[in-house]
């Protein structure tokens, strides 16, 4: 598997970007893409059987933090309302 692919080098790279976000940095805003992978890390995380309790708290924390941040972009509300 590589990079682009792993589960884990992905969630590294979205929490970096969230971090720099909320720290100030670079604002990075998520688009409705990115809320939507972060969707279904979650959702890998649950349907694993080797996923620990903890892995899914780190996605689904990392998806909450993703959502708060793509309701920050000003086509956000339009986007969810209809369904993009």
């Amino acid at each position: 598997m590589d990079a682009s692919t792993d589960p884990l080098q992905q969630d590294k790279r979205t929490t970096r970007r969230l971090t720099l976000a909320s720290s100030g940095g670079a604002r990075w805003l998520p688009t409705r893409a990115d809320l939507d992978a972060a969707t279904a890390r979650t959702a890998a995380a649950i349907a694993s059987p080797c996923a620990s309790l903890a892995d899914v708290e780190r996605a689904a924390e990392l998806e909450e933090a993703a959502f708060a941040a793509y309701l920050q972009r000003p086509e956000a509300a339009a986007e969810l309302e209809a369904g993009i």
